[in-house]
């Protein structure tokens, strides 16, 4: 059976308030309405000169920053997409002091509308790959009773800038979870099948983003190409496992760090490794925008990577509520403090759950993401070897832009 790349990005954002808003709106519908269009109409207060490459800066500093908070000697994955997605439809709905922390951690003070442009301009640029089927829906689920009377021009905004299905729903109904969790096993094509177990009491809204991009490998293993090999672990144990060998002829050398690219079919996307000569957790730790981008300019023209990716599944998920305070969203977990008047009054971040999933093999690549944002209310050469046989850094990557869409490092393998 053919083995599709799958990337899934499910942002969910849960909403609860702290008390009664008044009474729902009625339930809104799906839009055809342009994508982008009302994000300008708001909190752009004449900073949205900030360019493209500011937002790559800005998504890379992210996204290595948060690798960073979470990578202690085991297997991480994250979804740095996935994440941003999700907190800029928080954002969206986000005013004053928490507005500010949540533009100056996400986009580096980047207004939001600029940031949500400019992210909605990557995921369609990335979806118009025909070889990387690229699908992308957004919902927004709100209690019918009452507890929450979300902004019309928030609803508005979602309708027509996040091209979200809006629905007003029974939160007390058991049949609702199944609803939502319906809703997010069909738009990530199966692979994540429930993100609700039940409905707390205080939430009273959920916004889900849901991402589903599928390829193939460029050139596909042979099974003459896999083979068994040794792994020796961070803590210094060996796992045998299936290696997967290629040539490949992107090759990557910086000093205490060599890798390779591996492209996907289509060209857009390619797996990116990393072998430090070091510890990976402190080769990450040491990394920032500028060395990601020094990688990519390293390119060692006319070099035949010899290359070894092992076959391998992981899962991980993590708390991202220290993260994102560390790095400067405070207010918004504070139930004094939180600011998200432009969804509903009295609402604040009670938890950012994050899961992530990948498996490798010889066909292609299987990932999928979840970001839930709780608030409460060939011929005989010279070549170079990259083999894969001990903890490295891996990413998936566009390859116009270089900013990664999963980002993770494999310490051991079982």
């Amino acid at each position: 059976m053919k083995r599709l790349l799958s990337l899934l990005l499910l942002p969910v954002v849960l909403v609860g308030a702290l008390s009664a808003c008044g009474q729902p709106l009625p339930s809104g519908t799906t839009t055809t309405a342009p994508v982008l269009q009302l994000a300008f109409m708001r909190n752009d207060d004449g900073r949205s000169g900030y360019t493209e490459e500011d937002f790559h800066r800005a998504y890379l500093r992210l996204s290595l920053e948060l690798l960073t908070s979470q990578s202690a000697g085991e297997n991480v994955l994250l979804s740095p997409f996935s994440i941003l997605m999700a907190m800029t439809m928080v954002a969206n709905g986000a005013d004053g002091e928490t507005l500010r922390q949540m533009e100056a951690t996400l986009g580096d003070g980047m207004p939001i509308a600029r940031l949500t442009l400019l992210l909605n301009e990557l995921s369609a640029r990335l979806a118009a790959e025909p070889d990387a089927k690229l699908h992308q829906a957004n919902s927004a689920w709100y209690a019918d009773d009452g507890s929450i009377t979300p902004h019309q021009a928030f609803l508005d905004e979602l309708t027509q800038v996040y091209e979200a299905l809006v629905s007003q729903v029974d939160f007390t109904d058991p049949a609702t979870v199944d609803l939502i969790n319906r809703w997010v096993s069909d738009n990530t094509h199966g692979m994540i099948e429930r993100i609700l177990d039940q409905i707390p009491e205080e939430a009273v809204m959920y916004l889900i983003n849901a991402l589903a991009f599928e390829a193939d490998w460029q050139s596909p293993y042979r099974e003459g190409n896999i083979r068994s090999a040794p792994f020796t672990n961070r803590d210094g144990t060996v796992t045998t496992v299936q290696m997967m060998y290629s040539e490949e002829s992107t090759y990557l050398s910086l000093p205490g760090v060599k890798g390779f690219l591996k492209p996907y079919k289509g060209g857009q996307y390619s797996f990116l490794a990393l072998l430090p000569d070091g510890d990976a957790d402190d080769f990450v730790e040491s990394l920032d925008a500028d060395g990601w981008a020094a990688l990519f300019a390293s390119r060692v023209p006319g070099v035949v990577v010899s290359a070894g990716i092992p076959q391998f599944t992981s899962a991980f998920d993590c708390r991202l509520n220290d993260a994102l305070e560390a790095l400067g969203i405070t207010d918004a977990f504070d139930p004094n403090r939180a600011d998200l008047s432009l969804i509903a009054p009295q609402l604040y971040i009670s938890r950012v759950l994050h899961k992530t999933f990948i498996q490798v093999d010889g066909l292609g690549t299987r990932a999928g993401a979840v970001t839930a944002v709780e608030v409460g209310v060939t011929s005989i050469r010279e070549t170079t070897p990259v083999i894969l046989d001990r903890p490295f850094v891996y990413a998936i990557i566009d390859n116009d832009t270089h900013l990664p869409l999963f980002v993770g490092t494999m310490s051991r393998m079982d």
